[in-house]
């Protein structure tokens, strides 16, 4: 219940703040950020073996019929989901499955620069409601 109270709290401040950031240059991440917050979309993260790899975990069905590995942004054509992931300066590699997104980064960037632009990303294909996968896409050989 106070956890609820909170997140209110914070959905109204965040409208508040928005007026005042919209009117005035800011941190980039600080704006994307409140939009992920009013916009209600909560993406958790979740750590793999591999340092330079996180698993994003939307809370919804993605794909179906397994794995779907885009070694690279000129593999990305089946999945618009994808294109816009690899439209992130850092972004290597992307693997989308049945509940979640992998995204493994190049060394030269740090989780914490372009995890703010994974979650706008995800969160702007999801509020138009864009397919994560063309019908018709194979999965990945190696699922």
């Amino acid at each position: 219940p106070s956890s609820m109270l909170a997140l209110r709290s914070t959905l109204g401040a965040s409208a508040r703040l928005g007026a005042v950031l919209s009117s005035r240059p800011t941190c980039q991440a600080l704006r994307i950020l409140l939009r992920l917050v009013s916009d209600h979309t909560f993406i958790r993260t979740e750590a793999t073996p591999n340092p330079q790899c996180l698993k994003f975990l939307p809370g919804r069905s993605l794909v179906e019929g397994g794995t779907h590995n885009f070694p690279n942004a000129a593999s990305a054509s089946g999945s618009p989901l994808a294109k816009r992931l690899f439209g992130i300066h850092g972004v290597k590699q992307v693997l989308l499955g049945s509940d979640f997104v992998a995204v493994t980064k190049t060394d030269d960037v740090m989780w914490n620069h372009i995890k703010p632009e994974i979650f706008a990303a995800m969160s702007d294909s999801f509020e138009v409601e864009e397919e994560a996968l063309v019908p018709d896409t194979p999965p990945a050989e190696d699922t």
